[in-house]
């Protein structure tokens, strides 16, 4: 069988359909990057989470300067300093626990992600999985002046 079909209980299918169908089923939100930077593909959970509508919305953006272009503080995140896009460099993984992303209305929220390197057609790309972690940040905000309260007693 060419490596381009997969067999699935008999059922031949495309690899690229196969793994669209499977990225696009994932809740997971993952986009790919290109070795410059652009975003290449975006899984509906990706739309979402960063309140886009539809792929092409974020499809051919750069991916920084669309999601990680400021620090919490407000000041400018420079590209080059972007540890989500050094696996395109290094060909190494990075993942952070806490990082913040920008939706397409301008709010900021946390995120934890794993950032892989992929080899492309055209060079290394990254591949990004992240989670929200929002309500878990403010759990533990909660839970941290809720001991502060108990300390100050």
């Amino acid at each position: 069988m060419p490596q381009s079909l997969i067999d699935l209980a008999g059922l031949r299918v495309g690899a690229e359909e196969f793994l669209a169908a499977l990225l696009g089923a994932t809740e997971q939100p993952i986009w790919v990057v290109d070795p410059e930077g652009a975003i290449r593909f975006a899984n509906p959970a990706a739309i979402a989470a960063l309140g886009y509508d539809r792929v092409d919305e974020l499809v051919g953006s750069q991916s920084h300067e669309t999601i990680h272009h400021h620090h919490p503080d407000g000041t400018p995140y420079p590209a080059a300093d972007c540890p989500m896009l050094l696996p395109r460099a290094t060909g190494e993984t990075v993942s952070r626990d806490l990082d913040w992303f920008f939706r397409r209305d301008g709010s900021m929220f946390p995120v934890s992600y794993v950032s892989a390197p992929i080899e492309m057609h055209d060079g290394r790309g990254a591949v990004v999985a992240f989670t929200d972690i929002e309500d878990r940040v403010r759990a533990e905000q909660r839970l941290r002046e809720h001991d502060a309260a108990l300390a100050a007693q």
